[in-house]
């Protein structure tokens, strides 16, 4: 019994979806050059019926589509596999464009030798012939040391902001940005920071105060 849905029109109508083809049509002639193909080599009979030979088509032709599935899964295998050492570019900032700035933030850990007296002197110098090796190559925005004995970390509260004496943030919390701005004092600077969304939403805020190292720019720089 024949259906006209098995015998979809093809070209298929615009705008009609029910007239899409189920599966593509082999080109004409086709199954004829497959079937003698196979006669010559005595794979099927020559006395095979005219049924027997559609139904060997059909063979053939899911082994054909078994065969491209194999081939597509081993694409995807091999594409997968070249993808895992493949650094895609990161793109963070709210419009979507890269920036060629960069934060180094130095942090003073347990095995840190904090240097005194003459040694000092002779770190600052280290890190001010830094600034200024950076500064000649155009890669120096600007830099500040920080007090290490002196700082106030706003955490959330019930009332909203509370405020430490600290100059240490929560163990393995990431740094997720940085501000550097102006302020007459401490109460100054504390008012702006209350003010940072960061807090609701959970953040915590170090604040502490900078100690000037740069380095002036030499006359013709």
């Amino acid at each position: 019994m024949s259906h006209e849905s098995d015998n979809p029109k093809w070209p298929p109508e615009a705008g009609d979806p029910k007239t899409l083809p189920t599966e593509m049509q082999p080109p004409a002639g086709l199954e004829d050059r497959v079937v003698n193909a196979l006669q010559e080599r005595r794979l099927l009979d020559e006395t095979t019926t005219t049924a027997r030979q559609h139904v060997g088509w059909r063979a053939v032709r899911a082994s054909l589509a078994a065969a491209a599935c194999v081939a597509l899964v081993a694409v995807g295998f091999f594409l997968g596999k070249a993808m895992e050492n493949t650094v895609l570019p990161v793109t963070t900032t709210l419009t979507g464009g890269e920036t060629d700035l960069y934060a180094l933030l130095l942090y003073e850990t347990d095995g840190y030798d904090r240097a005194i007296g003459a040694e000092a002197m002779q770190r600052y110098s280290e890190y001010s012939n830094w600034v200024a090796v950076a500064r000649q190559r155009g890669q120096f925005v600007t830099g500040e040391d920080l007090e290490v004995d002196r700082g106030w970390l706003l955490v959330p509260s019930a009332d909203g902001v509370e405020v430490e004496r600290s100059t240490s943030i929560a163990a393995n919390a990431p740094l997720s940005g940085m501000f550097l701005v102006r302020a007459t004092d401490a109460d100054d600077v504390l008012d702006l920071a209350r003010e940072l969304p960061h807090i609701k939403h959970g953040g915590q805020v170090l604040v502490q105060k900078t100690i000037p190292t740069d380095v002036p720019p030499q006359p013709g720089e």
